[in-house]
């Protein structure tokens, strides 16, 4: 097995106390997987794992719904994984614009259409 750093982006979150879900954030999670791909597959439990212990919720209703897409994937060493494995990392927010909005829903379909490997479905 093999030792991963995956930096995940989600978009149309929900953060708790601030509103419509017009929020985004970045979070890293430490994991093993047998290559690349194992994971991507890998990342989406401890996703919602983080999400449910923190209280941001997903945006189901509308155009823009709530998706996760791995920003970047590095092999780490096996200390290094030791030293965050586990921990929550927890987030770093950021707010959307309305104009944004419709760029990160294109890139959505841009995903789903040619990059389909770089989204985390949640389940």
């Amino acid at each position: 097995m093999t030792a991963y750093q995956v930096m995940i982006e989600g978009v149309f979150v929900r953060v708790p106390g601030e509103g419509d879900g017009g929020y985004g954030f970045h979070s890293t999670f430490f994991l093993e997987a047998n290559n690349a791909p194992n994971a991507v597959h890998r990342v989406g439990p401890l996703i919602q794992e983080r999400l449910d212990v923190h209280g941001v919720g997903k945006v189901d209703v509308g155009l823009f719904k709530t998706y996760y897409w791995v920003h970047d994937i590095w092999e780490v060493g096996a200390s290094k994984l030791e030293e965050k494995a586990g921990r929550d990392l927890g987030f770093s927010f950021f707010q959307i614009g309305r104009m944004e909005r419709f760029y990160l829903y294109l890139r959505y379909l841009f995903f789903l259409r040619f990059k389909p490997w770089l989204l985390v479905e949640r389940k």
